[in-house]
């Protein structure tokens, strides 16, 4: 495997603490600037494995509709691409090591993009389309690459040595991709960010998250995740790249349910998109922006994660 490898300058670090961040109260964000919109979307794609399996299905918005997408050997991770026609997995179905896959929105012409033997992981694709960006071990370790929609033109994007880089996202202005790292904190996660342009990074949450999926704020202000606030419960959390300044988006007495990995917006902004562990099932579940008029999509003794909103 041909890498050309981005050198990386200073790291803009925030000065650390030894403890949790203080957090404002709920805030509703701003939604008038969010790229990707494209009108009302038609799909959310999602991982479950209630076939015994985990497989990638999507549903509507409106709780209709409900398909599975692949069949063959372990997927899971969906990404749509911008214009909502196609959807990049990772799939287990070539030997155990993870590839990145690409299908159509409907599950046909599924198509290998990587095929080499280290694991592949984790893909997303860019708001223009044209960079996915993943989780790789090609390097020896887990880095976060990236390549062009046919698997060709690969790229380091991220690399710390000594460390594991994970779940990239891109930010939807396209500007920024958030990954998570255990840099500085073997073992222990925390929200970094790449910037695109002026390719450099930047770590902006302290002491730790929990291994999992981010998401963006629609204006690509704030970086989302949920994080423990003790009884199995979890506030979704968004953190200003920028200022490193957290926000309670919605707070566990809202969600009501503990949650499972995997947040996203709708591609209009106005929707969060989240997965609840109730009692003996899990379910997919959108919400407004401040956590209420919650609509469940489809719920199920087996486990649901990693949800996607077409933009």
């Amino acid at each position: 495997m041909n890498l050309r490898t981005l050198i990386l300058p200073t790291l803009i670090l925030a000065a650390a603490c030894d403890r949790a961040p203080s957090f404002t109260e709920p805030e509703v964000l701003e939604v008038s600037s969010a790229k990707g919109g494209g009108g009302k979307p038609k799909w959310i794609a999602f991982t479950t494995d209630r076939t015994g399996v985990r497989e990638i299905w999507r549903v509507k918005p409106d709780a209709i509709g409900l398909e599975q997408l692949t069949s063959l050997g372990e997927n899971t991770h969906p990404s749509w691409s911008p214009d909502g026609r196609k959807i990049v997995f990772t799939s287990y179905r070539d030997g155990g090591a993870g590839e990145i896959y690409i299908m159509n929105a409907d599950g046909l012409n599924q198509r290998r993009i990587t095929n080499n033997s280290s694991t592949d992981l984790q893909p997303d694709w860019s708001p223009d389309g044209s960079r996915i960006a993943f989780s790789s071990d090609a390097t020896g370790s887990f880095d976060i690459l990236g390549m062009k929609p046919d698997g060709s033109s690969l790229e380091i994007i991220a690399r710390f040595d000594d460390a594991t880089e994970s779940n990239p996202r891109w930010s939807p202005d396209g500007k920024l991709l958030a990954f998570l790292s255990d840099r500085n904190t073997p073992g222990t996660y925390n929200v970094w960010v790449y910037h695109a342009i002026g390719s450099w990074v930047k770590q902006i949450t302290f002491p730790g998250v929990p291994p999992q999926p981010l998401a963006w704020s629609p204006d690509s202000k704030r970086v989302l995740f949920h994080y423990d606030v003790g009884g199995g419960q979890q506030n979704i959390y968004g953190i200003d790249w920028e200022t490193t300044q957290s926000i309670i988006v919605i707070n566990s007495n809202t969600l009501s349910a503990p949650l499972l990995p995997g947040l996203a917006y709708s591609g209009t902004g106005d929707r969060l998109l989240y997965i609840g562990l109730g009692v003996g099932n899990s379910y997919l579940t959108t919400a407004n922006l401040d956590g209420t008029d919650r609509k469940i999509l489809t719920q199920s003794s087996s486990m649901h994660s990693y949800p996607v909103w077409a933009r």
